[in-house]
């Protein structure tokens, strides 16, 4: 049986993470202890813009005590592809 992939991902609105996190004072370890079970690297990624999870978003969405709509959107898949390749591309250019 073929898995099908999701025609819509889930990202952080560009900055709201970092936005909401910087408003509280708190470094990004300081949100990633918050979020509890979630790793470093998972919010990092949520941060930066990655797809998310439902329960990811939802997670930091109440470390952060706010809705998950206020930080995430649904975004349809070729603009989540597109998104993580502008990313992507960005952190090339800065390790160079």
């Amino acid at each position: 049986m073929a898995v099908t992939k999701p025609s819509r991902m889930i990202m952080a609105k560009p900055g709201a993470i970092t936005l909401a996190r910087l408003e509280r004072g708190w470094s990004g370890r300081e949100l990633t202890r918050r979020c509890g079970t979630l790793q470093n690297p998972t919010v990092w990624h949520a941060e930066r813009g990655y797809p998310v999870t439902p329960n990811t978003a939802r997670v930091i969405a109440t470390a952060l005590h706010m809705q998950s709509s206020d930080l995430f959107e649904t975004v349809p898949r070729a603009e989540a592809e597109r998104r993580v390749s502008e990313i992507d591309a960005e952190r090339q250019e800065e390790a160079r």
